[in-house]
């Protein structure tokens, strides 16, 4: 007899026939590596731990808007980071340079940060910031407030005051999730924001202080950069697959097992 077993989760918001299609005319089940992915995320969403956050990142908010709004009605507090973080920035009216942004995102933005204050979740953006004014590899760089980030600068990583108030937030959690850098971290110094982070993250769950879970291709790359890689709790092996998950969405691949 012939079975369908399918371990793939990284594909299962793909409805692909190699996904999908063979659901339809064989016996078909899930491998155990798709089935701890979809169990784990599954805990962290419908965890009802009031002590329970989320760090995102990367460049995008278009690619993480019902990512975020799915989120805040299940954390108490959202870590912004990354190149979003400065669509944020504007949205509150601050002042960023010519950094990395997505001016058509702003009124989302706005609409997050609003949703996020009707649902009592706190939302955390850099405090200060560090710049450079060209993405020249060993060119000058400095560390400004918010408030001060220079008209020709470039935001290319957070902060050492914002890495603390994101150490003290996680100091009081129980449960984390991450997804995406909070810097260029492929390229020094501007890493050591993300490093920071997976460094105090891999400590407190080595010592059984939380429950850490992480996922995003650039995440994992971020993580595996740190050395920190075999010290999470669990680590997704997807990407789009792991956000469509997170922000609730049905994925094609696990709902044709479902039926």
């Amino acid at each position: 007899m012939i079975f369908f077993v399918n371990d793939a989760f990284s594909v299962a918001h793909r409805s692909h026939a190699s996904v999908t299609g063979l659901t339809d005319y064989v016996p078909s089940y899930s491998g155990r590596s798709l089935e701890k992915e979809v169990i784990t995320i599954g805990k962290f969403l419908s965890s009802k731990n009031k002590r329970k956050i989320a760090i995102i990142g990367g460049s995008k908010i278009s690619t993480k808007i019902n990512l975020i709004n799915n989120l805040l009605k299940s954390v108490n507090a959202i870590v912004i980071g990354g190149a979003m973080a400065n669509t944020f920035l504007l949205a509150q009216g601050r002042k960023i340079g010519k950094s990395l942004n997505e001016k058509s995102m702003v009124k989302i933005a706005k609409k997050i940060l609003s949703n996020a204050a009707k649902n009592k979740c706190k939302i955390i953006l850099p405090v200060d910031a560090v710049v450079a004014s060209n993405l020249r590899e060993g060119g000058e760089f400095s560390e400004y407030s918010i408030e001060n980030i220079p008209n020709d600068g470039l935001i290319l990583d957070i902060g050492k005051k914002s890495i603390a108030i994101i150490d003290k937030e996680i100091a009081k959690t129980k449960e984390v999730l991450w997804c995406g850098p909070l810097g260029l971290f492929e390229q020094s110094p501007f890493h050591v924001g993300t490093a920071s982070v997976a460094k105090t993250l891999s400590k407190m769950t080595k010592n059984g202080k939380i429950i850490s879970v992480a996922g995003g291709g650039d995440t994992v790359a971020a993580i595996s950069q740190s050395n920190y890689v075999n010290d999470f709790t669990y680590i997704s092996t997807a990407g789009g697959a792991f956000l469509e998950m997170i922000a609730g969405q049905k994925l094609p691949g696990i709902e044709a097992l479902r039926k």
